[in-house]
Formats: structure tokens, C-alpha cells, sequence
């Protein structure tokens, strides 16, 4: 019988995760506040817009396969040479699909150069997030070597961003910058799994990477329809709006989006022990999710109350007195992270017991509805 984890090593996975995540979104932050400050809110605003647009392509290249990996490898350790093989052949083919679609957007959409610019060199990046494994260590749970990758991505970063970035003219480097810290994590997660695991050897097989990528459609389809959420409103604004509120608004969805990242986390975490549980009794999961629940929904209330009284004080902070305008932004979008705390624990739950087709159409509705309502209210009512 499988073990299932317990709170304890629950508890500090979620610490060295958190640990190396807030070391990095504080790296993160310094680093996108410089852009901010340096860029100018204009040019900060054609960034974040190009930005969105990799983020919600980026999620169709992983396509939910590394939620997929680190659930089979939670189950059975010995299948790691066979699904590293095919989830990084199929991620390879989605990449290169993804950096042509963006290469065509860069070619044919009416926007300023600029930003056509980003959007092409953002394509050049796909190639690289097939070689991102992290999903290997999380089905292990050996959440040290996430915490690694994080650090070693925002760190790179953020050392490229203040050597190379000195001007708006320089913001084509962003792109290339995004890149190299990518790069990294890679070369040093694919040196530790060769350390710890041995050379995964595997003969590909198109036809096995498909079944994997069929299974996993429900999740990509999920993460893309989440992304949209998140992200259809900067990519509109983009195209409607633009100039200095595009700006604001991204510099509020930004420090959203880094909270976010510690909503993600947890149930990154999660996830390998939920997985497990679908093997258990009931009762397993119920008492996985009993804690967690009670924790989660206290630590969401008070970091949205926080966030509301200090909005305008950690915006001006942050970003500087040119960013002004976002802090009313903030205080209303600093709401979305007590509910993807309680949420989550149902949607990675489905997840982890292969039910991951009605999580997908939850999303779905969520997506449609926040959808409409962006091109109703913003053509109409503006930021």
C-alpha cells in the first residue's frame, strides 16, 4: 500500500517551496519594478501586454502534460525514463507550433513595432520550455530542486535585467534576458536528474507521446482557459485601451499575479499526495483537505484585507508616484486570491483523481462568462 504524505512533510515541502518562491518573487519584483520605473508606464504597459500573450501560449505548449508526468510518477517512480521521453517530445512539437503562431501574430497584427517585436522574440522562448522539468522533482517530492529552479530563474534575471537594461530602447532585451534564465533552470535540472536518476533512456514514440498529450487535454485546455481569465483583460486593454492605463493596470495585475504564484504553489505541493489518496479510502482525502481548507481560507481573507488598506502605499512603493493609478486597480483584483485558495482544493482534487474533464468545464464557464464581460464593460466603461 502506497504511503500517502502527511501534514508534517506536507507542511515542509511547502516551506522550501514558499522559501525559494518568495526569495524569488521578491528578486521578481525588484526586477519588474526597475523595468517599470525605467520604462516609463507606456512602454512598462507594451511589455506586460506582450508578456500576457507568451504566458497564455506558453500554457498550450505544457498543455497540462506536467501535471500528467508528476501524477504518473507519483504512483509508480519507475515510469520516469518513459514519460520524460514522451512529455518532452510532445512539448517539443507544441513549442515549435507555438513559435510559429507567434511569428504570425508578430507578422500580421496592428500594433506598434515594439510590441511586435516582443511577440516574435517571446516566440524564440517556446523552443526553450520543453527542457523544463520540474514537474520530475514534484512527482518525487523533492520540492528542493523546484525551489532551485525558481531562484536560479529570477536570479539570472534579475542580474541580466539591471547589467543589460538602462533605457525604453533597450526593452527587446527583456525577451533575450527571459530566455537565458530559462536556459539555466534547465541546464541545471536536467544536471541533477542525471545526478539522482541516471540518463533517462527511453526509445520515443510518437504515438505514445500522443496518448499522454490526449489525457492530458482536459488539464492544458483548463490552464489555458485559466490563463485567458487572467490574462484576456491586459491582451484587450492592449488592443482598445493602451498608452499609460494599460500601464497602471499591468503593474496591479502584476503583483496579483506574484501572490498567485504561492496560491499555485501549494497545490503544487499538493498535488502528489492527493494523487495518492485516489488509492485510499475516502476518508484519506477528507482528512488531507480538512486543515488545509480552514488554513487556506484565513490566510485569503486577511491577505486581501491587507492588500485593500495598503494599495495605494505599496503600488506608489513599488512602482513609483507615476503609478498612482493603480491602486484602486489593486484593491478590487487582490480579491481573486482568497477564492483561488478555496477553489483550488476542488480542482486539484479532480485533478488527482482523473476527473479532470469536469474541473474543464467548470473552467470553461468561468472563462465565457469573463470573457463576455470584458468586451461589454471595457469598450464601454474603459480601465
Amino acid at each position: 500500500m502506497q504511503r500517502i504524505l502527511r501534514m508534517p512533510r506536507l507542511a515542509t515541502n511547502y516551506v522550501i517551496l514558499s522559501g525559494g518562491e518568495f526569495i524569488s518573487k521578491v528578486l521578481a519584483a525588484v526586477a519588474l519594478a526597475y523595468l517599470a520605473r525605467v520604462l516609463g508606464p507606456e512602454s512598462y504597459g507594451s511589455l506586460e501586454f506582450a508578456i500576457a500573450i507568451y504566458f497564455v501560449v506558453h500554457l498550450f505548449v505544457d498543455s497540462g502534460l506536467s501535471y500528467i508526468g508528476a501524477r504518473e510518477l507519483a504512483k509508480d517512480k519507475d515510469k520516469l525514463p518513459r514519460l520524460f521521453v514522451n512529455i518532452t517530445l510532445a512539448r517539443s512539437i507544441l513549442a515549435l507550433i507555438a513559435f510559429v503562431f507567434l511569428a504570425l501574430l508578430a507578422m500580421f497584427i496592428h500594433l506598434p513595432r515594439e510590441v511586435k517585436t516582443l511577440i516574435f522574440l517571446y516566440g524564440l522562448v517556446m523552443l526553450i520550455l520543453p527542457w523544463l522539468t520540474q514537474w520530475i522533482f514534484q512527482g518525487r517530492d523533492m520540492m528542493q530542486y523546484f525551489a532551485l529552479a525558481s531562484l536560479t530563474r529570477w536570479s539570472v534575471f534579475t542580474g541580466l535585467v539591471f547589467l543589460l537594461v538602462h533605457s525604453s530602447q533597450q526593452i527587446w532585451l527583456v525577451p533575450f534576458i527571459e530566455g537565458a534564465a530559462l536556459l539555466s533552470v534547465a541546464v541545471i535540472l536536467m544536471a541533477a536528474i542525471i545526478h539522482l536518476f541516471g540518463f533517462p533512456r527511453y526509445k520515443a514514440r510518437i504515438m505514445d507521446a500522443f496518448a499522454l498529450y490526449r489525457k492530458a487535454i482536459p488539464i492544458g485546455a483548463s490552464e489555458l482557459v485559466w490563463a485567458i481569465k487572467m490574462y484576456f483583460a491586459t491582451i484587450l486593454l492592449g488592443f482598445v485601451i493602451g498608452g499609460v492605463e494599460l500601464g497602471w493596470f499591468t503593474a496591479a495585475h502584476r503583483i496579483v499575479v506574484a501572490l498567485h504564484a504561492f496560491v499555485w504553489l501549494y497545490f503544487y505541493n499538493m498535488l502528489p499526495s492527493i494523487s495518492r489518496t485516489s488509492q485510499q479510502p475516502v476518508d484519506a482525502l477528507l482528512r488531507l483537505m480538512k486543515i488545509s481548507l480552514q488554513i487556506a481560507a484565513w490566510a485569503g481573507i486577511i491577505i486581501a484585507i491587507f492588500g485593500v488598506l495598503f494599495a495605494e502605499f505599496g503600488i506608489t512603493l513599488i512602482f513609483g508616484a507615476d503609478y498612482a493609478g493603480a491602486s484602486r486597480i489593486f484593491a478590487v483584483l487582490i480579491w481573486l486570491i482568497p477564492r483561488a485558495l478555496m477553489s483550488g482544493h476542488f480542482r486539484y482534487t479532480l485533478i488527482g483523481y482523473d476527473k479532470q474533464k469536469y474541473e474543464f468545464y467548470s473552467a470553461v464557464i468561468g472563462g465565457v462568462v469573463n470573457v463576455m464581460l470584458n468586451l461589454l464593460l471595457i469598450g464601454r466603461y474603459g480601465l
